[in-house]
């Protein structure tokens, strides 16, 4: 009788794995294509998410609990509300990642000449970015529970790398000369 709270455990964590799948792929199929795609330098700034990586740092609540006057419930409120700002800047992450992969599409559906190579490389990164998210609203999720911080290099990584592939495409039809 004593492996019944590891079975419950067990059985628990796989249904949050499974629901934290179900819904990234959930979100993965109701995009949609944009008529046109935007210029790459307007979509993404890794710039932007820098505070993204400091904002679950552990130092600062070592660095609460050190204060006089310091109470349990005010790092619980800080780090509820950390999350809470953290999962926005998943949010604005994603839609981005998104815009990328769209315009990346339709760069390839209407190159001069076959690009499935490229067509490879978003299913590939649909998929590490995909995974990525999981890990990290895992991860989330552990920490709100006040376990290990989160790194997140990895999305921006993925990002600025279909960044790059967005402004390697688009880099031609931007010097072809208008037909009159």
């Amino acid at each position: 009788m004593s492996f019944e709270p590891v079975f419950l455990v067990a059985g628990g964590l796989a249904l949050v794995l499974m629901g934290l799948a179900v819904y990234q792929f959930r979100k993965l199929l109701g995009t949609q294509s944009p008529a046109t795609p935007a210029p790459a330098e307007t979509l993404f700034s890794p710039l932007r998410y820098r505070p993204m990586t400091r904002l679950l740092k552990e130092m600062d609540f070592q660095f609460l609990a050190s204060q006089p006057g310091y109470r349990p419930d005010i790092a619980a409120r800080l780090r509820t509300r950390r999350i809470a700002i953290f999962r926005s800047y998943l949010e604005s992450l994603t839609k981005e990642f998104d815009h990328l992969h769209r315009a990346l599409r339709l760069l390839t559906l209407y190159a001069d000449h076959d690009r499935s190579e490229v067509a490879k490389v978003l299913l590939e990164q649909r998929f590490q970015f995909t995974l990525r998210m999981i890990e990290v609203r895992m991860r989330l999720a552990f920490f709100w529970l006040g376990i290990r911080p989160i790194d997140v290099s990895g999305l921006v990584e993925t990002v600025e790398a279909l960044r790059g592939q967005v402004r390697q495409l688009s880099a031609p039809l931007a010097v072809q000369p208008a037909m009159a």
